[in-house]
């Protein structure tokens, strides 16, 4: 999947990042890109954890590491869990942190 593809390029997982594809978040210094990797370094898990479409593409969501998926309960997958999204767009042209 393109978007778990991403997050492993872009420093969130244990895989080892791909510079060339790096993109920063808004708040981030595009300055000191070692820092930026490893303040992002295995803070989400590697598989998506849920998708959802809409007539531009797809919106991925990946956990945080912080969250123990073996201790998920049903009330908490249907509410707000620590992660981030991802936007792939239909093309997979765009890629971005959606917001």
């Amino acid at each position: 999947m393109i978007a778990e593809i991403f997050v492993k390029e872009n420093s969130y997982t244990l895989s080892n990042p791909n510079k060339s594809n790096l993109k920063l978040e808004r708040y981030e210094d595009e300055i000191n890109i070692d820092k930026v990797l490893k303040t992002r370094y295995n803070t989400l898990y590697e598989k998506a954890f849920c998708i959802s479409g809409d007539e531009r593409g797809w919106h991925v969501g990946f956990l945080s590491r912080s969250v123990d998926v073996k201790k998920i309960t049903k009330k908490q997958e249907e509410s707000d869990l620590s992660g981030r999204v991802v936007f792939v767009s239909k093309d997979g042209k765009e890629i971005f942190y959606d917001a």
